[in-house]
């Protein structure tokens, strides 16, 4: 898990100050002076992990004007032949099956999911997880694999990018009591800024190529959002036939065929044949990574990746 730290700062303090810089980052009001950072002057922020979390928050406050140390466990692992670029393997979107084994950047986490204390079972979260088909005695959990790299967990999993179920926003208001989070207004937040503007509203619309269809921000923010091209399913006999088997089967039990699944966020995902929007970007992954690397060159060396 990602986790920031503030130097100097006791819990109480730290806890408002982070308050503030959230909402500095929402409302660009609480930004800190550009200044030169000298080797010693101390971090405002030293933030444990470059992954979905970490990543982008460390560029963020560095771009703000702060002076933020990242740590992160795993190494950078470049091409070889282009060290300018990730290694391929994790660059081709399809190789995340083999990301996840390779051994200089896998770590393989045996972990159980729920039923083990009483904060699960008052939340409900009650199923058994000896009984899962996935469950290893040896181990006593269930492989979770993680990644050693910069950029963490965003290197090597599917790129699948899908709205959450609106319970699922419900309920950590429920549990937080922060009243933000809720169905309406996470579902019109990931319109704005994913939907309509990543990958467009019809299945086939416009050409993947276009920077158009994907989303921007003031900074260039580092989630792409995409269609896969249908052409691929040509090349690949067993990615036709079973192409071709879902779809038969999503017509045989009545269900939308080819619909997006993140159409509905507000009534829940409907069921069908779906394109599954990627989070990459001309067919190349994207990730945290990049914009970390950027903003390290790029940011007056406020942001230091350690």
């Amino acid at each position: 898990m990602d986790t920031v730290v503030a130097n100097k700062k006791n819990r109480r303090d730290f806890i408002i100050d982070s308050t503030q810089v959230g909402a500095g980052l929402l409302l660009g009001s609480c930004a800190a002076p550009f200044r030169k950072i000298s080797s010693e002057d101390q971090p405002d922020f030293i933030i444990v992990g470059s992954g979905a979390g970490g990543g982008p928050l460390a560029a963020r406050l560095a771009r703000r004007g702060f002076y933020v140390v990242l740590l992160e466990a795993g190494r950078d692992h470049k091409d070889p032949n282009d060290p300018s670029k990730a290694d391929v393997r994790m660059r081709v979107p399809a190789y995340q099956g083999v990301s996840t084994e390779i051994d200089e950047w896998s770590w393989n986490y045996f972990v159980r999911h729920s039923g083990q204390s009483p904060e699960d079972k008052k939340l409900g979260f009650t199923f058994d997880d000896t009984k899962d088909t996935k469950f290893v005695k040896e181990k006593n959990g269930i492989l979770y694999p993680r990644a050693s790299a910069l950029g963490g967990c965003t290197i090597h999993n599917a790129l699948i990018t899908m709205i959450a179920d609106p319970q699922d926003w419900d309920l950590i208001g429920e549990i937080t009591g922060d009243s933000t989070w809720n169905r309406k207004d996470l579902g019109q937040l990931f319109i704005d800024r994913i939907k309509n503007r990543r990958y467009g509203a019809g299945i086939f619309s416009g050409n993947n190529n276009d920077s158009r269809n994907f989303f921007k921000g003031p900074e260039g923010k580092w989630l792409s959002n995409e269609r896969p091209d249908p052409g691929l399913i040509t090349f690949d006999q067993n990615l036709r036939a079973a192409t071709l088997q879902s779809i038969m089967q999503s017509l045989w039990n009545g269900t939308k065929l080819l619909s997006d699944p993140n159409s509905h966020p507000f009534s829940g995902r409907r069921e069908g044949a779906h394109f599954t929007p990627m989070a990459s970007r001309n067919g190349v992954r994207v990730s945290p990574r990049e914009w970390l690397l950027e903003t390290e060159k790029n940011s007056d060396r406020r942001l230091e990746i350690r």
